[in-house]
């Protein structure tokens, strides 16, 4: 009875109490929740903890990224704080982990596997290092590593090259290597005729220009070379042009061949400050052989003879019209 009495007394005097007291009670309740919670999450304990793992290995003719995805599951030891952490953000991310090849047991097919123990050296990489594994709930994990193949496929520019007016390009850019080597599954490399170059814009250019560039990641494919190298050679050149006639090779005995027009305005262009002049000794032609092969019966301007110093040359018109007769 004296202790009931004494109970009652209490809470009357706690009902009692103003606005202020209850404030501070309320704050010393959660107060003294924290202190209790700090100290059990600093304490040490053992939980199961489960992360995704994707490995990641340069086993010779395969894949060098597994196509699943292995749920691994170990009993730690770490702090409360720890645990709750790795419980919380490891449960649902995918942990990639580079596996040694040696490590992987072949179990046919495209399974390779990896027992407890082996698994032990890659603790940390899979669980991070702030946790202790004790024991792992399996005996060994296996992963899938598809059938690797290889296919050579060129570089392919992107970008926007162009000169200054009397500059130009002496050839198209040109990349080192020119062709990329790729690896992956067959799927993958069927589908792909090319790798494409990082976009490069250089813009009014009047002189040579070189350096580096990065291909175009392509998704699961592994490349041979990532950076390729590029040079482009720009020069000066000057203008001329001269009409000349033009003569037909090839000609049967027993044929003419009439040629609308048949003359034509030949532009070349030279190297600045040169002093090659081509206009003198150039000479132009048409193939008979070419009007055979022609569905529209217009032949192709050609030269008689190289023409050395020359960067280029064009004809107006490019293609004659050719009408064949007997004699």
């Amino acid at each position: 009875m004296k202790g009931w009495k004494a109970f009652k007394a209490w809470l009357t005097r706690l009902t009692k109490t103003d606005g202020r007291d209850w404030v501070m009670l309320l704050f010393s309740l959660l107060l003294a929740f924290s202190i209790w919670l700090i100290h059990n999450l600093s304490l040490k304990d053992t939980a199961d903890v489960t992360v995704m793992v994707e490995a990641h290995s340069n086993i010779e003719g395969r894949s060098d990224v597994s196509s699943n995805v292995v749920s691994v599951t170990a009993e730690c030891y770490a702090t409360g704080f720890n645990l709750l952490r790795a419980n919380w953000f490891l449960k649902n991310k995918i942990r990639p982990v580079v596996f040694d090849a040696e490590h992987l047991q072949y179990d046919g097919g495209d399974s390779y596997s990896i027992g407890e123990k082996a698994l032990a050296a890659y603790s940390k990489d899979i669980f991070g290092s702030h946790l202790r594994v004790e024991v792992f709930r399996f005996e060994s994990i296996t992963f899938e590593f598809a059938v690797n193949e290889s296919k050579t496929v060129p570089v392919q520019f992107v970008g926007e090259l162009s000169c200054k007016p009397q500059y130009m390009m002496e050839d198209d850019i040109h990349f080192t290597p020119d062709s990329i080597t790729l690896t992956g599954e067959p799927r993958v490399l069927e589908k792909i005729t090319s790798v494409s170059t990082m976009p490069l814009y250089l813009l009014d250019m009047d002189k040579d220009h070189s350096g580096t560039i990065k291909l175009r990641p392509i998704k699961d494919a592994r490349m041979s070379t990532k950076p390729v190298s590029y040079s482009i050679e720009v020069t000066r050149y000057v203008e001329m042009s001269e009409t000349y006639p033009l003569t037909v090779t090839n000609l049967p005995d027993d044929k003419v061949l009439m040629l609308i027009p048949d003359a034509v305005e030949v532009r070349f262009r030279v190297p600045f400050q040169s002093g090659i002049n081509p206009t003198a000794n150039a000479s132009f032609h048409v193939d008979y052989a070419d009007f055979l092969k022609s569905v529209s019966g217009k032949c192709i301007v050609r030269a008689d003879r190289e023409m050395p110093g020359v960067i280029s040359w064009s004809a107006e018109p490019e293609l004659v019209e050719c009408i064949v007769g007997d004699k």
